[in-house]
């Protein structure tokens, strides 16, 4: 049976940078497109975890799992689909020298 999930999309929050507050976190990835930084957390919830996505320092997604196990699998999926799109596990950095 599937975990219930809540979910918060699009929704700009102080705290997107630390994740969750004060709560045990642990950052699963980091992504770059363009100089664009996307992070992804899970952290511990009231209701089980938390997995939450940032983008330039404000909440993209969020949503609640009842396994940290069902929370990373999220995040692997989302990061998965951002690399297909052309997002980058390194930030690129330009060509000092011209060609």
């Amino acid at each position: 049976m599937a975990s219930p999930q809540t979910e918060e999309r699009g929704r700009q929050s102080d705290e997107a940078g630390s994740c969750c507050g004060a709560r045990k976190s642990r950052r699963i990835w980091s992504l770059w497109k363009s100089s664009t930084l996307a992070q992804a957390d899970v952290c511990e919830h009231p209701l089980g975890y938390q997995s939450r996505v940032s983008m330039s320092g404000g909440l993209l997604f969020s949503s609640v799992h009842g396994t940290r196990e069902a929370a990373e699998e999220e995040v692997d999926e989302l990061k998965r689909e951002a690399l297909a799109a052309g997002w980058t596990a390194e930030l690129e950095q330009p060509d000092d020298e011209p060609k």
